[in-house]
């Protein structure tokens, strides 16, 4: 609390245009702690801290929640993440506030295998490549081994009170000068060219000390009451939660203060209700607490979120809790992960990694609850499946396993499919699908053979939805081997046009995606000639071309090309007259029109590029 409030101070002065307090101004060295924390100001739960005990280890900037160490939660993993904070500066005779920053915690062959002491040489040093020429603009900052006046250019600092900021330092480059320490949100530590004048966007590059023998003061009041819930995985009386021996001994020992009373707790439990559930006891016996499951509490966080990133953090963040995820909540899940994100390779990484773990929660949920799922549960789990494999980027492995998901959920809806049909068991909450979602449904393996069931399910019925998601079940349809029923759907489709009365451009466009689909073609021809005057003359060439590309000859396309070639063709472009010329080799009914497009493109021929001259000639 206090490095919060010492930091918000900081902030509140250099907002209000005061700077830092002059009589607060000393030497660095004898204002920075012998051990300390190192965070960017403005990012009061963030701490700087090393990956790996290792030469060339990188260094990040963390929070808690970023950095969940694997297999361990709560307080089990507070010790390990601070010591990865833990610094100390080394200073150097050389000049006035030089110094370099060393990771207290490594162990190094220099330091014979034993962790640094403040105060005594050797060990791993923050360090950076930064080749002097004065183009780069930024360099990573990672772990380096240097002996007593070695790599002098890579790890050595000078200590700069901030201008800006109360208590806060920066860290620049002592023999490259012009480059600071700074952090860039949401992870990255790295070196800035700067000279002065405004900073980049997000970027900080000043920094609060906070001394290390204060680390437990951060330990944060849910850590403790965590673990006393999920050891008991119930409602428990808030007054069983205060007699807890943990619980005491935070507040007497850390927190140095009284037990909260009951409106204390209460006040945080409903403060932060997306992690628990604070309730009066049925009995009169007091207040009661339980501590939400993974999906709860990821879902409302997931419902907030504004990209892929802040999705991947959140699952990352949750560790082997995301393996309790229950299938209800996996497509809302998915479908976070597939939103824009950052191209930044530790972003994308953070993002397979919750794929990853995701999907092999999806095959253990599906395993336990799949029987009791209803079909639509299935369908949007697929859809989003299906959506996170089309979208640019995603690694092959995160496709194949999207796809061995989509073959789980297709056996099972084809099987539910079989069942409704045998008995008659269609009309159970089990299997009502809205109209919506019967695309992702047609778009699975071994589906389509019971498409017929499929269609009889949807809700509203067919015949009332709407006609663009008609035709987008068409495609569907069609794609997933149910071409019957796709001819039935496209019949439905006709009819409702002529019922709806579509204007030219919504006209055309239906016909053309049934056209594309390859389903009830003379069908279509016939609907074009009934629904000529409605049409432009581009409108018109469109489609005719789009049967011509389907080989299509019957006596309503014979027709609706007699009509066409009387036309004036005022409206139509060049391009449309190829495109025409073009398709009038695969339907012989489309020659009829052949003269008229010769005629009009003699006169336009001048203004076409050379390449379309060509195509057209070769064409006629």
């Amino acid at each position: 609390r206090a490095a919060y409030d010492a930091q918000r101070q900081a902030v509140i002065r250099q907002k209000r245009g005061q700077g830092p307090d002059v009589a607060n101004k000393g030497a660095p060295r004898q204002r920075i702690p012998r051990e300390f924390m190192l965070q960017p100001i403005g990012f009061p739960d963030k701490f700087l801290r090393y990956s790996d005990e290792r030469a060339r280890a990188h260094c990040v900037v963390n929070s808690r929640g970023d950095a969940k160490l694997d297999g361990m939660s709560g307080l089990e993993q507070f010790v390990p993440f601070f010591k990865a904070a833990k610094l100390s500066l080394w200073w150097l005779p050389d000049v006035n506030n030089m110094c370099r920053i060393r990771a207290l915690e490594a162990r190094t062959r220099s330091s014979a295998g034993e962790r640094v002491v403040a105060g005594r040489p050797g060990g791993y040093n923050l360090g950076f490549y930064i080749n002097g020429d004065g183009f780069q603009q930024e360099a990573e900052v990672v772990l380096m081994e240097a002996g007593k006046g070695e790599k002098k250019e890579n790890v050595n600092f000078i200590v700069i009170p901030s201008p800006l900021y109360e208590n806060a330092f920066r860290f620049e480059a002592a023999f490259r000068k012009g480059y600071f320490l700074a952090f860039r949100p949401p992870t990255y530590l790295r070196m800035i060219a700067y000279n002065g004048g405004k900073l980049p966007d997000k970027t900080v590059i000043d920094f609060t000390l906070v001394d290390f023998q204060a680390m437990f003061k951060f330990i944060d009041v849910e850590e403790v009451l965590r673990p006393v819930l999920e050891r008991h995985q119930r409602w428990m009386k808030v007054e069983e939660v205060k007699a807890d021996p943990d619980v005491a001994a935070y507040f007497q020992n850390i927190l140095q203060k009284p037990m909260w009373d009951d409106e204390d707790f209460q006040t945080y439990f409903e403060g932060h209700f997306e992690t628990w559930e604070y309730r009066q006891s049925s009995d009169g016996s007091g207040p009661e607490v339980r501590l939400r499951g993974v999906d709860e509490r990821l879902g409302y966080a997931l419902d907030h979120i504004k990209d892929s990133d802040e999705a991947a953090s959140l699952i990352v963040g949750v560790g082997d809790e995301i393996r309790q995820l229950r299938l209800r909540y996996m497509a809302r899940t998915i479908e976070a992960l597939s939103k824009p994100g950052s191209e930044d390779v530790p972003d994308v990484l953070r993002r397979m990694q919750a794929q990853r773990a995701v999907l092999n929660a999806f095959f253990r949920a599906f395993a336990i609850a799949s029987e009791d799922s209803t079909v639509t549960e299935l369908a949007k789990v697929a859809k989003a499946m299906q959506e996170l494999a089309s979208r640019e980027g995603t690694s092959p492995d995160v496709i194949g396993k999207t796809n061995e998901a989509c073959e789980n959920i297709g056996k099972l809806v084809a099987r539910r499919l079989s069942d409704a049909e045998r008995t008659g068991s269609s009309s159970s909450s089990l299997y009502n699908v809205p109209v919506q979602f019967l695309k992702p449904l047609l778009a699975l393996p071994g589906v389509g053979q019971s498409a017929k069931v499929l269609s009889k399910l949807a809700t509203p019925p067919l015949q009332d939805a709407p006609i663009k998601q008609l035709t987008d079940l068409v495609t569907s349809a069609k794609r997933g081997n149910a071409g019957d029923l796709a001819e039935e759907i496209a019949k439905l489709v006709l009819k409702r046009m002529q019922k709806d009365d579509l204007l030219g451009p919504e006209l055309a466009r239906v016909l053309k995606e049934l056209i594309s689909a390859g389903v009830a073609l003379e069908a279509c021809a016939e609907m074009l000639v009934k629904s000529s005057r409605e049409l432009s003359s581009g409108e018109m060439s469109g489609c005719l071309v789009a049967l011509a590309e389907k080989s299509h000859e019957s006596s309503h396309m014979t027709k609706a090309c007699e009509m066409f070639a009387k036309e004036e063709l005022d409206d139509i472009s060049s391009a449309e007259l190829l495109a025409l010329a073009t398709a009038s080799a695969k339907s012989s009914d489309l020659s009829i029109c052949v003269d008229k497009v010769v005629g009009l493109a003699t006169i336009l021929l001048a203004s076409w590029p050379a390449a379309d001259a060509v195509r057209l000639l070769l064409a006629v």
